[in-house]
């Protein structure tokens, strides 16, 4: 029996609440049918759209692609993988690029954080200094020009972009990506 290579993690009660646990629950063993299974069931449909595709880790860790477990789109219209990305992961290269290389990719959910207090679930070895982190974050999708969504649009879910609901860009994260949008080139000038 093979292993599939795409485990999600059940969700509770707080992830649904905008506070993820993913640092806090241990993944292990295989929980679903895989993702091979899940492209095989939509295409069995006859649909041929675009399928979007996430990997390990909260749709972080991309690198099962490339290592052996690249999945068959079946005769749709492809596949794209989803990448996730905040301030505490870590060796960007390895996790995501080298998958770009192989594979169109979209970042749908990336955004910078205020304050650490305010993500209290990650732990304190995995906290990184959070100077810089949204222009290099920025550099590097117009660098390797990745297509992305800034998330979050909600005043209260975050890492935010919005700081209310009339708009106004937060002064951590929000105000880049609006400057993003509006054709400000960033400069990746450090690779986590």
């Amino acid at each position: 029996m093979r292993t599939t290579f795409f485990a999600p993690v059940p969700r509770t009660a707080s992830t649904s609440a905008c506070i993820p646990t993913e640092n806090t629950e241990k993944q292990e063993g295989d929980l679903s049918v895989g993702m091979q299974a899940l492209v095989d069931a939509v295409r069995g449909t006859g649909a041929k759209n675009v399928v979007l595709i996430g990997g390990l880790d909260w749709s972080y860790d991309l690198t099962g692609f490339v290592n052996g477990y690249a999945l068959d789109e079946k005769g749709g219209n492809g596949l794209m993988l989803v990448w996730h990305n905040y301030p505490w992961k870590r060796d960007w290269e390895a996790k995501g690029l080298v998958a770009a290389e192989k594979y169109p990719i979209i970042l749908t959910e990336v955004g910078a954080i205020q304050k650490w207090e305010d993500f209290s679930f990650i732990g304190e070895k995995e906290r990184y200094p959070l100077d810089g982190w949204a222009e290099d974050m920025l550099g590097l999708i117009q660098k390797y020009k990745l297509h992305w969504t800034g998330f979050s649009f909600h005043p209260r879910c975050g890492p935010m972009i919005i700081s209310d609901w009339e708009y106004t860009p937060t002064p951590y994260w929000g105000v880049f990506v609006k400057d993003a949008l509006a054709g400000k080139a960033f400069e990746l000038k450090k690779m986590r």
